[in-house]
């Protein structure tokens, strides 16, 4: 079986729900997974935005959120991630601002792209 990411919100190459975005909630999907591969020991979830900072002239690939250490025995995050739990043993990684998650990444003035719509 061919591994699998899916979001319950969005498909592959759709817009990202406004909800999910700085104009919103600024939370993370409800993410799904399957197909690992039998000798996989753990995952690792890394959600990066290749045309930062503006699409129109992509200047890095910016990363926004470094999961690891993610159990092969989990099926996905859960809608709010880091207020709803990360599956037991994920450990997070440095963004690209230097922080270790999402909610840092916000309390460090994070530009809000909202003159770059949509979300992707």
């Amino acid at each position: 079986m061919e591994f699998k990411l899916t979001a319950e919100v969005f498909k592959n190459g759709e817009t990202i729900p406004v909800e999910y975005t700085c104009q919103g909630k600024d939370i993370s999907p409800a993410l799904n997974w399957n197909g690992i591969p039998a000798k996989a020991k753990s995952l690792v979830l890394i959600m990066e935005d290749p045309d930062a900072p503006d699409p129109k002239a992509p200047k890095i690939t910016w990363i926004h959120w470094v999961l690891y250490n993610i159990p092969v025995s989990s099926s996905g995050l859960k809608k709010d991630a880091e207020k709803n739990g990360l599956p037991k043993g994920t450990l997070e990684g440095l963004n690209s601002w230097g922080k270790t998650s999402r909610s840092e990444e916000r309390r460090v003035g994070k530009e809000c792209r909202s003159r770059w719509s949509p979300y992707h």
